[in-house]
């Protein structure tokens, strides 16, 4: 029960007493029962207010309870609490703040809160003072009587009476110097963080590109950068292997020499030798299709795969193109010049079984082209494997016969 109530049943008695004595005078026939009724009417009003006292005193104590708890909150608490009346002169403050603003608890109380803001902020604070509607939050410079201003977290909260009229604030203040300095350590080592990620995602595609660069020396010709031998043979076994899973899959294998080249590039010299083979490289791949590859294995030798073909005349057809467009006249440094291939023709329908094979067929066709004259092609078939064993088997025993007849000279000396 709290004072009100308590107050009001004092009221309550008061006025059943007056009812009481009001009616022992206007009817003094039963003044004895009416005496009787009023100490009855008495003693249940006393017995009343006595449990009331009883009650309002324990609540008394509960509320002193907790006045000191919050006492104890308000003087112990880690951070700065104000209370200023309604223009912001300061009416309490505890240890935190005193200490927070250099100033004793007692010289605290009654001073102008907004002495301890810094000047280029009282502005700010000014707007708190002004805003009587809400809860505010704002970081402003705190100066205290003694020492650097610091930065400071100041929350400021309204204080109402019942009618709704403001009757102060109450003030949390909160020195983030500590925090101001770990965030700037933080922005700091992040901007840090920044540079070193760049340096390192540079150091990624500095790495890569090399590594790009070092797999594209690795399966690439230096000077015209088609593919070398070793990226053809893997594209070559990669057909050979799905015309062994696919019956109708066709491809061919072209090996191109080029018809007088060394005489051009004795007679105009290796850098112009070098830029003829550029341009042949790009006219190769002018007549070949995305899917197919052009290589060159060295000197003037360059391969081609076709892959997917019709037929073989769809191969001669590329062939032809071929030819037309390397005897395009070239004007290299003043110097006019043309160029004409011989090209052998292996087909996958001859049945080779490893890449090798293909390479192999397509160099014989390559020859017996070459010795019909220039501009030629020809397309490989069993007879010239035949042809070229034989050839060689001749030639392997002409090397030994020769080779006994000079070791018998030099023994018969």
């Amino acid at each position: 029960m709290d004072v009100d109530e308590f107050s009001q049943q004092i009221a309550e008695l008061r006025s059943r007493v007056r009812g009481i004595w009001e009616r022992t005078v206007t009817q003094p026939n039963s003044q004895q029962e009416l005496m009787i009724a009023a100490f009855d009417e008495l003693q249940t009003a006393v017995e009343e207010l006595l449990a009331a006292s009883e009650e309002l005193e324990v609540t008394r104590a509960a509320a002193e309870i907790e006045r000191q708890r919050y006492q104890e909150l308000f003087d112990f608490a880690p951070d700065g609490y104000l209370v200023t009346n309604s223009v912001g002169k300061i009416l309490e403050a505890n240890y935190a703040a005193a200490t927070m603003l250099s100033v004793r608890q007692k010289y605290l109380v009654g001073k102008p809160l907004i002495l301890f803001i810094a000047q280029q902020d009282r502005q700010i604070f000014s707007s708190l003072i002004n805003n009587s509607q809400h809860i505010e939050d704002c970081v402003i410079d705190i100066k205290p009587r003694l020492g650097r201003p610091f930065p400071g977290s100041i929350r400021a909260s309204p204080v109402y009476d019942s009618q709704e009229k403001l009757l102060g604030r109450r003030w949390l203040l909160r020195n983030i110097s500590e925090t101001k300095k770990a965030e700037e350590q933080v922005a700091k080592r992040t901007v840090e963080l920044a540079k070193a990620n760049q340096q390192l995602g540079n150091e990624i595609t500095k790495h890569k590109r090399a590594k790009s660069q070092l797999m594209h020396l690795a399966f690439h010709d230096v000077l015209t950068g088609l593919p070398n031998r070793a990226l053809f043979m893997n594209r070559l076994e990669n057909a050979v292997n799905y015309s062994k899973r696919h019956s109708n899959y066709l491809f061919a294998v072209l090996f191109l020499d080029l018809d007088r080249f060394k005489v051009i590039n004795d007679s105009l010299g290796h850098t112009f030798g070098d830029q003829l083979l550029l341009t042949v490289a790009q006219r190769l791949q002018e007549c070949l299709r995305s899917i197919d590859i052009a290589a060159r294995l060295g000197g003037d030798e360059f391969i081609i795969l076709l892959v997917g073909i019709r037929d073989v005349l769809e191969v001669v057809t590329v062939v032809e193109r071929i030819q037309k467009n390397l005897a395009r006249t070239v004007v290299l440094d003043g110097h006019e010049v043309s160029t004409t291939a011989s090209i052998g023709i292996a087909l996958s329908i001859t049945g080779s079984k490893q890449p090798e094979d293909y390479l192999r067929d397509a160099d014989i066709a390559m020859y017996r082209a070459k010795a019909q004259g220039r501009a030629c092609y020809e397309i490989f078939n069993s007879d010239m494997h035949i042809q070229a064993m034989a050839h060689l088997e001749l030639v392997n025993e002409l090397r030994r016969a020769i080779g006994f007849k000079s070791f018998g000279f030099i023994i018969n000396r």
